[in-house]
């Protein structure tokens, strides 16, 4: 029984690095592929024929064109305030970077360090962004809850405009993995 369970390993493994090796290959250049059995019965898989082997057919290798980058609308050097600038200190606080936030509901509580404080005399205003998109209307508060958020990684930064809607200062952004726990999770105690 033993025995079996070792062909098994060694099948699922050499067909696992056969899979992984063939992603790695451009569309271009596709390798030939060879499945043998040896001598003990062991499936054998290999880019080399060998007398025996069965020719296995490979297909074209899938590619994905990357996306280019877009950046924030009106930002230029990510955390750091312009040159015009009369703000020391801007900064996302909250979430902390590459934290964890639970929450089943999918809020985020963002809060942001502004030294000195908001310049409301001169309209200025702070725009949040999640995932490098607007999120919600302008603000003066320093503080805000981001609702319905989807689990996984997201990326939060803020700017701040004046009342032209130029750029006076931003954040670097911050990343940070949103966990909400799932009702399809077998034997997991809810919370109340």
């Amino acid at each position: 029984m033993r025995n079996i369970f070792d062909r098994f390993h060694i099948a699922l493994a050499a067909t696992c690095l056969a899979a992984g090796a063939a992603t790695l290959i451009p569309s271009q250049v596709v390798a030939e592929a060879y499945r043998s059995v040896d001598e003990n019965g062991n499936v054998v898989y290999s880019d080399r024929p060998t007398p025996g082997a069965e020719r296995i057919p490979t297909p074209s290798a899938q590619t994905v064109p990357m996306p280019t980058p877009v950046p924030m609308a009106g930002t230029s050097q990510a955390g750091k305030t312009k040159a015009a600038s009369a703000y020391l200190t801007f900064a996302v606080i909250q979430p902390a970077p590459e934290k964890t936030v639970r929450d089943n509901n999918g809020n985020v509580d963002v809060s942001l360090l502004i030294e000195p404080s908001l310049d409301r005399d001169k309209q200025h205003q702070i725009r949040i962004y999640l995932d490098r998109r607007i999120w919600g209307e302008p603000m003066t508060d320093n503080e805000v809850t981001l609702t319905d958020i989807d689990r996984g990684a997201h990326q939060v930064a803020a700017i701040i405009v004046d009342a032209d809607g130029k750029t006076v200062a931003e954040t670097a952004p911050i990343t940070f993995y949103l966990h909400r726990g799932s009702v399809l999770a077998p034997g997991r105690a809810r919370a109340p």
